[in-house]
């Protein structure tokens, strides 16, 4: 449970709530889908993102890759998709890989 006692308690509850956070070297607020991506974007994959208001690293694995043409209605094709989806993976795991790796140096 928060402490919601404070008023920076109240506010700070309020924010998580919300969905925002503040970033981390600044006190300047963010939504979560503006935050920086984990990997670079193809211009065609920004494009989706806009195009059907959804973020492709969560979208990417849901589903098929006939059901990922049709939910992007034939705009991208099944082997681009497995292409992304092949590139996505990699990038996540070498950032859970790094992640991992600095911990074990750091001793956390």
């Amino acid at each position: 449970m928060p402490n919601t006692t404070s008023i920076a308690g109240l506010r700070r509850s309020i924010l998580k709530r919300k969905g925002v956070v503040p970033e981390p070297r600044t006190k300047k607020l963010v939504i979560p889908a503006t935050l920086p991506d984990a990997f670079p974007k193809s211009d065609k994959m920004k494009l989706l993102e806009h195009m059907f208001n959804c973020r492709i690293e969560d979208e990417i694995f849901k589903g098929t890759l006939n059901g990922l043409c049709i939910r992007f209605k034939y705009k991208v094709t099944r082997s681009t998709l497995s292409r992304w989806r092949h590139y996505i993976y990699e990038q996540l795991a070498l950032i859970a890989f790094k992640s991992l790796y600095t911990s074990a140096i750091n001793g956390k």
